[in-house]
């Protein structure tokens, strides 16, 4: 119901008071002043006015919601009484719930829980799919890998025939390959470069293809080099102060035979001090104890030829009769057949 009584309307603003003011409130004897008075009506005015009209609005919404309350009552009314065909696929009408997910009825229609049975099923169907679709695709993937691998397997064959001279191509089958494969010949041995003359190809058990290296013998610190059968000489004068036996120069020899040895022997320029050289077979004396009396440049050559097992060292040992006169030792050959190592020289 909508306000009758005038509103007791007062327009001036006034002036709000303090929050402190508010709290303690007029006190005896004390004078408000106006414009307190004025602010106190002009809000009461305000708030009075505001109930009347949202009292207004609610008499206007009640009769509204009267009449649609009313209107509501007469279409269920209507409906109760309406004749609703029932529905077809050609006609719209009433139509009866179903929540059969198997049935070929086309007059009735589905629940949210027929709805649900089918999208859970048609779910399930495509995690299936996904994961059927994930296999096959890793099975493409491994087979593409595999194929691939077999094509780089195929160009690795091919490439290590045609390194030792046999024709192979990538266009041949497998089973071409594999014959020729079985075909080759696989080497033998334990021969080393070191064994082999130099420039010389060879292959053992380990590797095909192997060059060799050995030159015969050949003098550590010296020049030149030297072939099977060739002889070898230092270079530089070997010589020594000692008065006992004392090794200078040795190599070792890889086969067993008689090797000749030739070397020379002299003291200082002009001296005529007895000096000796001798040939020693691992470090034990050979050969002749070997005196010169020549005086450099003059030196006298021995000749001698010595037998010797596998691996046997053969060394030059010299000595003087005099600490102050050296005895030197221009140069020293072996007429090799096979050297394992070149000469060593030894200070002193």
């Amino acid at each position: 119901m909508a306000f009758t009584q005038q509103l007791p309307e007062w327009n001036a603003p006034g002036v709000e008071p303090s929050a402190t003011q508010k709290q303690t409130g007029f006190q005896p004897g004390m004078k408000p002043p106006a414009q307190w008075f004025n602010w106190h009506l002009n809000w009461s005015y305000l708030a009075l006015k505001e109930l009347q009209e949202k009292a207004a609005e609610k008499t206007y919404v009640d009769t509204e919601f009267e009449t649609i309350k009313n209107d509501i009552t007469q279409l269920q009314e209507d409906v109760q009484n309406a004749d609703i065909p029932d529905a077809s696929l050609t006609e719209k009408g009433k139509t009866q719930l179903s929540s059969a997910t198997d049935s070929e009825l086309e007059d009735r229609a589905s629940t949210p829980k027929a709805v649900k049975s089918a999208y859970d099923r048609g779910s399930a169907g495509v995690t299936a799919a996904g994961t059927a679709q994930a296999r096959a695709d890793s099975a493409y993937t491994e087979a593409t890998a595999a194929k691939q691998l077999g094509v780089e397997q195929k160009n690795n064959v091919v490439a290590a025939l045609n390194s030792i001279g046999v024709s192979a191509s990538t266009s041949e089958t497998w089973t071409q390959l594999i014959t020729k494969m079985s075909a080759v010949v696989r080497a033998t041995g334990n021969a080393t470069p070191a064994q082999v003359l130099a420039g010389a190809t060879f292959s053992n058990a380990s590797a095909n293809g192997l060059v060799g290296t050995y030159v015969g013998a050949q003098l550590i610190g010296g020049v030149g080099t030297l072939i099977t059968g060739d002889t070898t000489s230092d270079p530089n004068d070997i010589y020594t102060w000692s008065t006992t036996p004392f090794k200078k120069l040795e190599a070792t020899i890889f086969q067993p035979g008689t090797y000749r040895v030739t070397f020379t022997l002299g003291g200082p320029y002009g001296s005529s001090t007895p000096v000796y050289g001798r040939i020693y077979v691992n470090d034990v004396a050979r050969g002749i104890t070997r005196t010169s009396t020549a005086g450099y440049p003059s030196v006298t050559t021995f000749i001698e030829d010595i037998t010797v097992k596998a691996n046997d060292k053969i060394s030059l040992y010299l000595w003087t009769s005099n600490a102050s006169k050296q005895a030197i030792c221009i140069s020293m050959t072996v007429y090799v057949n096979f050297i394992a190592t070149g000469f060593n020289r030894f200070m002193g």
